[in-house]
Parts: C-alpha cells; sequence; structure tokens
C-alpha cells in the first residue's frame, strides 16, 4: 500500500498535530527517531546546528528541515565547493532527513478530535 506524505506550510498542520517545519526536531515522534539514527543526529549537528551556535533543543531558532534540504541540494550542485561536506554523504544524509519527516508526520499516531 502506498503512503503520501504532505506537508502544509506556515504551520496550517499544526491544528491537527502535525509538526511544522520550523519545530519538525522537537517532535516526539522525530526524536525518537534521531535517537536509533546517529548518523542522521551526528551529522545534523556537526554541519547545521553547531556552527549557527544550536543544538536539537534550540533546533527551532535555526534552519528548518526544507532550509536544511535546500543547502545540501544546493552544495551537491557546487562541485568546487572547498567548505561543503563530503558529497558522498548528500544521498544518505537526505534520505534519512525524509525518513525523519515521514517518522514525525506518521498520521496513525494523531488522534483527531471528533
Amino acid at each position: 500500500m502506498s503512503k503520501a506524505v504532505v506537508i502544509l506550510g506556515a504551520g496550517a498542520s499544526s491544528d491537527f498535530g502535525v509538526p511544522t517545519l520550523q519545530g519538525m526536531f522537537k517532535d516526539k515522534w522525530a526524536r525518537q527517531y534521531l535517537k536509533q539514527d546517529s548518523f542522521l543526529a551526528q551529522k545534523l549537528d556537526e554541519i547545521f546546528w553547531a556552527p549557527r551556535g544550536h543544538t536539537l533543543e534550540s533546533s527551532d531558532q535555526s534552519v528548518t528541515i526544507e532550509e536544511m534540504l535546500t543547502i545540501l541540494r544546493d552544495w551537491e550542485n557546487e562541485p568546487n565547493c572547498k567548505e561543503c561536506p563530503d558529497p558522498n554523504l548528500f544521498a544518505e544524509f537526505r534520505k534519512r532527513l525524509y525518513v525523519l519527516i515521514m517518522r514525525a508526520v506518521d498520521l496513525p499516531h494523531l488522534v483527531v478530535p471528533a
């Protein structure tokens, strides 16, 4: 059975209990996934949070997951970037970010009021 994930912007999905892009890493399910995926947790800290003075706890004040994916794509398309992470990790990093999004917005854990 195929599943579709739709991310609504500007907080439109927050009324339904779906995490917003800004607060994605504060979501209970996303945090559980980060505990299981040490590679992703480490790379998020090394590449996105620590250089900007943030941690998982202040991640909602840093770049969003959407901005991270854009940055990764831009770096991937910039072959002469000397300050970019190892190009071999882009695909794996992006895949793991998508899995984190799917875990955070997995609808079976949501309780929709009647």
